[in-house]
Order: C-alpha cells, then sequence, then structure tokens
C-alpha cells in the first residue's frame, strides 16, 4: 500500500496492488485505487470490525505493537515462523512495486469504493465496487424478461385443458407457482447463505442468490422441450381434426 504524495500537496488517496494466486500457484497482480475519502472510511469500518472480534486480531495487533514499540522490525519477523500470517504480509509488502504512473495519478479504470468489510473464519474480507453502471445493465434483462413465462404458461395450459377444467388446472398451477418456487425458494436460498456464511461473510447472500438463479437456465431448456412437444401435438391433433 502507497500513500499517493506529490510535493507541496496532500495525498491524493492510496494505491493497492493486489497479489492473487490461482489454484495451480500461479501469480498476477491488480491495482485498486481509493481516493483519500474512501481511505478513512475503509480504516473506521476495519476499526469496527475488528473490535467486534478481539480475539481473532488480538495476535496480530500485538505483534504489530510489539514490532513498532521495539523498533526491531526484522529482527522481530525473523523470531515469526513462515507460515504466521503477519510474518508472510511484512515479508512481501516490499516485494510488489507500484509503477509511478500509480503514485500520483488517481486512474478512472482502477478506482474503487469501498461496499462492505465483512468478517469470516479466515480474515477480514473486502468488497468493492468500481462505480460502473454495467452491472445494472446486464441487471435489467432479468428483471424485464422474469415473469414472461407466465403468460405463455398459463396460455399453453389453458389451450390443452377441458373447459369444464380451467380453472381447477389454473389452481393447481398456482398452489405449484406459491408453494414450490415462491415457497421453498426463498429457504434454500437463506439456507445456501447460511452455510457459505462462515467463509463469505455478509457476501453469502449475494452467492446465495448468484447460485440459485443459475436454476433458470436448467428451467429454459425444459421450457424448450416442452414447447417442441407442444407445438407437435397441436399439428398432430390439427391433422386428426
Amino acid at each position: 500500500a502507497v500513500v499517493q504524495q506529490s510535493r507541496g500537496q496532500p495525498g491524493l488517496g492510496l494505491t493497492l496492488r493486489l497479489l492473487m494466486q490461482s489454484a495451480t500457484g500461479g501469480e498476477s497482480t491488480c491495482f485498486l485505487q481509493l481516493d483519500k475519502r474512501h481511505v478513512w472510511a475503509l480504516r473506521d469500518t476495519c476499526a469496527s470490525v475488528i473490535s467486534a472480534h478481539p480475539d481473532k486480531y488480538s495476535g496480530f495487533m500485538a505483534k504489530t505493537q510489539a514490532s513498532h514499540q521495539l523498533n526491531y522490525g526484522d529482527k522481530f519477523l525473523r523470531t515469526l515462523p513462515a507460515t504466521d500470517p503477519y510474518a508472510c504480509f511484512h515479508r512481501r509488502r516490499h516485494a510488489l512495486a507500484i509503477p509511478p504512473a500509480y503514485l500520483t495519478t488517481l486512474h478512472p479504470s482502477s478506482l474503487g469504493v469501498p461496499s462492505t468489510v465483512a468478517h469470516t473464519r479466515n480474515g477480514l474480507v473486502f468488497r468493492f465496487t468500481m462505480g460502473s453502471a454495467e452491472p445494472l445493465v446486464f441487471y435489467l434483462p432479468a428483471t424485464v424478461l422474469g415473469a414472461f413465462y407466465l403468460g405463455p404458461s398459463f396460455a399453453m395450459v389453458q389451450g390443452v385443458t377441458p373447459l369444464a377444467m380451467r380453472a381447477t388446472v389454473a389452481a393447481i398451477m398456482l398452489f405449484i407457482l406459491n408453494f414450490i418456487a415462491l415457497g421453498l425458494g426463498p429457504l434454500a436460498v437463506g439456507m445456501l447463505s447460511d452455510y457459505l456464511a462462515p467463509d463469505y461473510g455478509q457476501d453469502s447472500l449475494r452467492y446465495a442468490l448468484m447460485f440459485t438463479s443459475l436454476i433458470n437456465i436448467w428451467a429454459a431448456a425444459h421450457y424448450v422441450l416442452a414447447g417442441t412437444a407442444f407445438a407437435a401435438e397441436m399439428k398432430a391433433r390439427g391433422a386428426t381434426a
């Protein structure tokens, strides 16, 4: 982390070079920048989360205080095992250089806004938004088309049902929609969110909704199969009439 400063001017913000490691062991980096307003907001948020879980972070904070007070940073690190989180962080922090362009300038493409900070079993998990409207653009088709299946579904069911049974068939269909979809759907999302909470914290509900929304792909495939069968049935009925 590098505080951005230029001669005679206050700091512009903070540049983070994030180290990402894949499952195969490969590493890659990306830059995330925060303006000075969000730097202090993020600091205060982290402080409040850490203070709510003092038992989880007391060891890390004690090591930080010992390193600073004794003024023996390097010597203190050598006393820690290589797997210690505090030692791993401080041994790698100088290995990721920040390019000069990111020390004096805020780049819009790399500028992030802190969204949430959550405590999980792996430590603090940060989520940032990049200040773009693109996610809303992708969400719009799902919102507009989300209920389009109702019209064709009821029309198809009513079209193949005798007049005396249409009310009963419509009631059965509404019962299935409300009991299974609207009844069990939110329950399944909540159970999945609770299962993911230890690893993802406040983001667990987000991922639970994302995973369950994939069921729509399975449903769409069945609608394609039903439409094909329905068209063939209507064609056969027309030929026999």
